[in-house]
């Protein structure tokens, strides 16, 4: 678990909005890096005993990954995602290099109009969902991108280049048993 001090994320100035303060944490999450921001971040790990390429800040799907996947992704030239600066300390304090604040760019929306998208999905008039759906011409293409501001999903592309690189602590699932998709 990773204990992230964000009343050192901004720099104190009179002028900004308290409200646009308070969204500190989603302009992270969302890429949407402020002027005011100070970077690096520091995050200070306070469990876990091993360092993997990814670690997960248990915040949002909000994750940091070793320079080692930074590299693989570039590399790779993936998309729908940026990386930002950090300090990170164990839990004894100790400097803890290698490692980038990551952030998911790519966008997706859930299905425009729900009944248009569920009428063309109950062809078969027994059939009854209850599950989101998935517009895929609501999707920006990105290897890598949230379903409106919840859903992580990342291409096969990207689970192939991850599992090829024995890059761990990932949980990967077809999105097709968690959400209908819709390609209308």
């Amino acid at each position: 678990m990773i204990d992230i001090p964000f009343s050192k994320m901004v720099t104190p100035q009179p002028d900004i909005d308290p409200n646009e303060l308070s969204n500190a944490t989603e302009y992270l999450i969302y890429g949407d890096y402020r002027d005011w921001m100070q970077f690096p971040i520091v995050y200070h790990i306070v469990d876990g005993k091993r360092f993997r390429d990814i670690i997960d800040i248990r915040w949002q799907y909000s994750y940091l990954i070793s320079d080692r996947l930074k590299t693989l992704l570039e590399q790779a030239q993936v998309t729908g995602w940026k990386s930002y600066p950090i300090t990170l300390y164990d839990k004894k304090g100790n400097l803890v290099e290698g490692y980038h604040g990551f952030t998911i760019t790519g966008r997706a929306a859930q299905c425009d109009n729900a009944d248009e998208c569920y009428a063309d999905l109950m062809k078969n008039p027994g059939r009854r969902t209850v599950r989101p759906i998935f517009n895929l011409k609501n999707w920006d293409g990105s290897d890598i991108f949230r379903i409106a501001k919840s859903k992580l999903v990342v291409t096969e592309r990207v689970v192939k280049l991850m599992r090829a690189n024995k890059i761990q602590a990932i949980d990967v699932h077809p999105l097709e048993e968690e959400m209908d998709l819709y390609e209308g």
